[in-house]
């Protein structure tokens, strides 16, 4: 499963064009890993839903020139309610 944004009408870089590959679904519960290019980058996610929350957590290694760095994001929703 191939993922990238939707290109900019801006002077910005490309974005990175990204591969999701092992993506497993059980239950509420989501995994898969994930690879880049221009950055290279390759990591693993995770993301378990309820039904009125979700969590996820993204582990990856960017890769530059220079050396390489360790990202983590870690994002918590939780349903409010209704819109008014």
């Amino acid at each position: 499963m191939a993922a990238a944004p939707q290109p900019s009408d801006d002077d910005s870089k490309p974005p990175p064009k990204c591969e999701y590959s092992n993506v497993r679904r059980e239950g509420a519960q989501s995994s898969w890993e994930l690879a880049c290019e221009r950055p290279t980058m390759s990591g693993i996610g995770k993301a378990t839903s309820a039904p009125n929350q979700v969590s996820l957590l993204e582990t990856f290694e960017l890769k530059m020139p220079f050396g390489s760095r360790s990202i983590q994001h870690i994002v918590q929703a939780r349903r409010l309610g209704d819109c008014p």
